[in-house]
């Protein structure tokens, strides 16, 4: 197994999304080729929000404030590379 692989499998946050004892499925929000935006609720009144992109190159993957599936008050990248305050 990578470290990249093995650093997802146990990141504590993504752990935590996929454990939240809401127990609700995400729905994918948008998809345009290989690119999916997903969100789901959670216990504590939050969303989690996915971006995806199942392509074999990078692209910027975009989810919009203004859509309310999708918003929030903090971003938090739960591979560690983001986290934003309140937007």
């Amino acid at each position: 197994m990578s470290e990249a692989t093995r650093a997802i499998l146990t990141n504590k946050e993504a752990i935590a999304i996929d454990q939240d004892p809401l127990g609700k499925q995400a729905v994918r929000l948008a998809a345009r080729g290989d690119l999916e935006v997903w969100a789901r609720p959670l216990a504590d009144g939050g969303k989690a929000v996915g971006l995806f992109n199942r392509g074999s190159e990078a692209a910027t993957v975009t989810a919009r404030w203004s859509e309310p599936a999708s918003a929030a008050r903090t971003v938090c990248g739960t591979c560690g590379r983001t986290r934003t305050g309140a937007r």
